[in-house]
């Protein structure tokens, strides 16, 4: 594998970990708040559980480059984006604001799921 892309898969794979974290961190947040409602606790569970499927799906992508992490990084993907999406329809709607988020967390799913690609198809 080149340099450049020996330090772009390592770039991916940084910046998946460190999002994933903060899927975990903010869950654990959620989850932990005497005072948030049920709504906002389910949801939390939903996104630290997101957090540490990824953060399996990454480490076992990278060690052994197995072809199921794509497929699993697909499927908790659309998960997690089918539960923001009801989430925001519901309860997020009112303000135009709260519908940016979508776009953010597509695009941070999206480079989740290519740092597994690059770190199954990446050579020797």
């Amino acid at each position: 594998m080149s340099r450049p892309n020996t330090i772009l898969t390592a770039g991916f794979a940084l910046f998946s970990i460190f999002t994933s974290f903060l899927f975990v961190s903010y869950g654990l947040g959620g989850v932990s708040n005497e005072l948030a409602s049920q709504r906002l606790q389910l949801f939390s569970y939903v996104t630290a559980g997101y957090g540490l499927m990824n953060i399996y799906i990454l480490s076992t992508a990278w060690r052994s480059r197995e072809k199921w992490t794509l497929m699993a990084s697909k499927l908790i993907s659309f998960c997690f984006f089918g539960v923001l999406i009801m989430d925001q329809v519901k309860f997020g709607a009112e303000t135009g604001r709260s519908m940016l988020v979508l776009p953010i967390v597509a695009v941070v799913l999206l480079v989740n799921w290519w740092a597994v690609r690059t770190l199954v198809r990446r050579e020797g």
